[in-house]
């Protein structure tokens, strides 16, 4: 009979290989453009999915065509939406500087047009990156943090929906729930934003997830099930 440690070790191993599988998925679809939403109940699991994600561009070759900000918006202090899209637009100039020029046109991100807000300054900035071939994945742990705060509105997220359309933007956003259970109750229910995206369960068994990441991993189309819902 297997000891206490020996069981314990095997589900360790097992939740391990699970967790990896998911991580492939993950990566297939943002390869694909997909807007992603990860749930579980563990924020630790989300928080690792992330900043995984994110350190994968570091010091690659593809930190000249993608760049990856990860935020943690438990611990970003903001009150209103202008305070977010400043914060995106920093770390996106942040990041631009970091991987060195892209053209002649670099200081058109670094100093957009001028505009009146903080939205039109982020959009200016997404605009350069697109003409440049750069693609830009805001990583946001927590999101429900946004979507149960009444200054978020219905326009606020109308606008993130505004940015996702463009060719140059993908959200990655992590939530204890569904986001479509999430975003129900509140006053953005109705918003668009919330199509955008592909579903990922991080607590779902390996079992039923193990059919769907080997056809991630093996390069294979994915179904239609799995591009709109992936458990």
């Amino acid at each position: 009979m297997h000891s206490h440690s020996t069981r314990l070790q095997y589900r360790h191993k097992s939740a391990d290989a699970a967790y990896r599988h998911q991580f492939g998925i993950a990566q297939r679809l943002l390869a694909h453009g997909c807007h992603l939403s990860v749930h579980a109940s563990s924020g630790r699991d989300m928080t690792r999915l992330l900043r995984q994600l994110a350190a994968m561009t570091e010091g690659s070759e593809d930190a000249r065509e993608c760049v990856r900000i990860y935020f943690d918006l438990s611990r970003l202090t903001l009150s209103e939406p202008e305070e977010f899209f400043d914060a995106l637009l920093e770390a996106l100039r942040r990041e631009i500087t970091r991987i060195g020029p892209l053209g002649t046109d670099v200081e058109a991100c670094r100093y957009p047009i001028v505009a009146h807000d903080s939205f039109r300054r982020l959009r200016a900035a997404l605009c350069f990156c697109e003409r440049h071939n750069l693609r830009v994945h805001f990583l946001l742990d927590g999101v429900e943090h946004l979507i149960q705060s009444p200054r978020f509105d219905a326009p606020f997220f109308g606008a993130l929906r505004h940015l996702g359309g463009s060719a140059a933007v993908t959200f990655v956003c992590t939530t204890s729930m569904p986001l479509h259970e999430l975003s129900w109750a509140t006053p953005a229910s109705g918003s668009p934003f919330w199509n955008l995206f592909v579903q990922l369960s991080l607590t779902s068994p390996r079992e039923e997830i193990g059919h769907s990441c080997s056809r991630a991993q093996s390069g294979e189309p994915l179904t239609s099930a799995e591009r709109y819902y992936v458990v």
